[in-house]
């Protein structure tokens, strides 16, 4: 495992002890696309799908918008990360997010991913939530 590698999952295990919440995914399907579950303070819901050229993690946000920067004098953008996890705990390199016009963004990765991908991990604000998206994945909590 590379020095990158290791640092990022070094890092993943960091905050996923610090207060994670953790799931199996569901197996409840809209539009292809399956359900992993649902992130954040006002329960967005977080879909996994691999069609055409592409994976995608879908946060489609319950109120319509993504997170708004928090408004003060020095304004911080609440992230939103995704990443999407091999089973030796590597990242796979995801290839960009796309915004939509109906409070939905779509977090895209290469098609492989369908095959390697064992779990789904996403922080909005503070709060990160994982998905292990295989049946041997150990048992979710």
């Amino acid at each position: 495992m590379n020095l990158s590698a290791r640092s990022l999952l070094i890092t993943l295990v960091a905050l996923m002890c610090a207060g994670v919440e953790a799931y199996a995914a569901s197996d409840v399907s809209a539009d292809e696309a399956r359900l992993l579950g649902y992130a954040g303070d006002s329960k967005n819901r977080v879909y996994w799908t691999c069609r055409l050229n592409a994976c995608r993690v879908n946060i489609a946000f319950t109120n319509g918008n993504p997170p708004k920067p928090i408004v003060s004098e020095n304004p911080v953008i609440i992230p939103t990360q995704v990443w999407v996890l091999r089973a030796d705990g590597s990242s796979i390199s995801g290839r960009r997010a796309i915004p939509s016009s109906i409070g939905a963004t779509n977090f895209e990765f290469p098609l492989s991913a369908q095959e390697e991908a064992f779990a789904v991990v996403v922080r909005i604000s503070d709060k990160l939530h994982t998905w292990w998206l295989t049946a041997d994945a150990g048992g979710a909590k």
